[in-house]
């Protein structure tokens, strides 16, 4: 197996990240630490590294950006196995191990996600636990976001190779989301529901520092998409998709609610119409999408609560359950579902604990 992480400056978190790959339980791998032409102490730390253990593997080149280092990593690699790992994250002990396991077991799988946590510094730690795990929700769910973290990815390296699937230098700063989309007509996908990478955000990072571009170039990712389901959607129909993606830089208010939802219906036409996907999973997917927009926008108040239920996508057999009593919460105390949902959690293992003792009890 070979791990792959390109650095650019990014000494102050460069030890923690190393580290929390050598102390993985699996331990057959090479560690490939691509030093894109840093001016800090990146390069002498990655020398250090690689004179204390020979898994370490240290390439220093000019500085060419992430993509270049990305394929050059691919290029040189020599495992079955890829896993992908930033300069600033952390992989939990026993994330390798739990993917190359799967991987192993699931020989139909080319890329395996995981769960992850979110933190930084001032924020309190956020458990991110994927909805969707399995191939075709997940081929579904892509259409609307990027379905992985970068850095919590293990991939199967004969599938790229084999299908010519390298990173796009054009996809500047969503050049994995780019490669995803178009692997997903080669190679399976699959997450596994256990947080095993801990993802920092900073202001540093790209995703912070290139929004503009990022937005165009996901703009054209989700025209390629929408012309294989068959639309060809206006541009204040494109926007608002694009922004399914973002809900922080919009106003997500009645109005909104009410683009995503006549959106939502032209699109689940749309599948209805080509096959792409299976009914039930776009259902779900649309549900999943649904829920959470109305979610965001429950801060302001029950109006959400009311857009939320008039919609087709709050109801059976769309939403799951747990989606419309979250909704109904969060309203009522105008906060985002996201701090209300695991109120609702609890409660249903409670309700669903009470009725086991029931049952024991009449047994």
């Amino acid at each position: 197996m070979s791990v792959v992480m390109p650095v650019f400056n990014g000494a102050e978190y460069l030890v923690e990240a190393i580290e929390s790959v050598l102390d993985q339980s699996f331990r057959e791998f090479e560690l490939l630490l691509i030093n894109d032409g840093s001016t800090d102490r990146t390069g002498e730390i990655m020398d250090q590294y690689a004179t204390r253990d020979p898994r370490v593997i240290v390439h220093h080149q000019e500085n060419r950006g992430l993509v270049a280092c990305l394929n050059h990593g691919f290029e040189v690699s020599n495992g079955e196995f890829i896993a992908r790992m930033d300069g600033d994250d952390i992989s939990l002990p026993e994330r390798f191990q739990a993917q190359v396991e799967f991987l192993d077991q699931h020989p139909d799988v080319g890329v395996c996600g995981t769960g992850h946590i979110a933190f930084g510094e001032g924020q309190q730690p956020v458990v991110r636990v994927p909805t969707f795990t399995d191939h075709d929700h997940l081929a579904c769910h892509i259409m609307f976001r990027c379905c992985f973290i970068h850095p919590d990815v293990m991939l199967r390296r004969i599938d790229f190779v084999k299908n010519g699937l390298f990173y796009d230098p054009i996809a500047a700063h969503v050049e994995d989301y780019d490669l995803w989309v178009r692997a997903v007509k080669y190679v399976k996908f699959a997450k596994l529901r256990k947080p095993l990478l801990k993802h920092r955000t900073h202001i540093a990072q790209v995703t912070q520092r290139h929004r503009p571009i990022i937005h165009e170039n996901v703009k054209l990712i989700h025209s390629r998409q929408l012309a294989i389901l068959g639309l060809n959607p206006t541009n204040a129909e494109l926007e608002t998709h694009v922004a399914l993606a973002n809900l922080n830089d919009v106003i997500a208010d009645a109005t909104f609610l009410k683009k995503v939802d006549n959106w939502f219906r032209k699109l689940e036409a749309a599948n209805s119409q080509s096959g792409l996907h299976a009914r039930d999973v776009m259902a779900s997917v649309l549900a999943q999408e649904w829920w959470f927009v109305c979610g965001f926008a429950t801060r302001k108040g029950i109006r959400a609560a009311v857009t939320y239920f008039r919609s087709p996508f709050s109801k059976k057999p769309y939403a799951r359950k747990g989606m419309r009593a979250s909704i109904l919460l969060a309203s009522v105390l105008r906060k985002p579902v996201s701090e209300v949902g695991p109120i609702v959690d609890t409660w249903a293992r409670r309700v669903k604990h009470r009725r086991s003792e029931q049952v024991q009890i009449i047994e």
